[in-house]
């Protein structure tokens, strides 16, 4: 995973299955899976539209 990937979150119980942007990434080597500061594209009210996720919980759906 590298940033400008589009991600969406594997495995969503909620069925929310939106789709983002990585835009930074933090520890991410081999002995941590690491975290990807997201930014997501769907219906958002009263939140921001950026979280960390960690990797291990999305799925590259477009490569940069």
């Amino acid at each position: 995973m590298i940033v400008g990937d589009m991600v969406r979150v594997e495995n969503d119980p909620t069925g929310w299955f939106g789709f983002g942007v990585v835009l930074k990434l933090k520890n991410v080597d081999s002995r941590h899976c690491g975290e990807a500061f997201v930014h997501w594209f769907d219906e958002w009210s009263d939140e921001e539209p950026t979280d960390w996720n960690k990797i291990s919980n999305l799925k590259i759906i477009s490569k940069t």
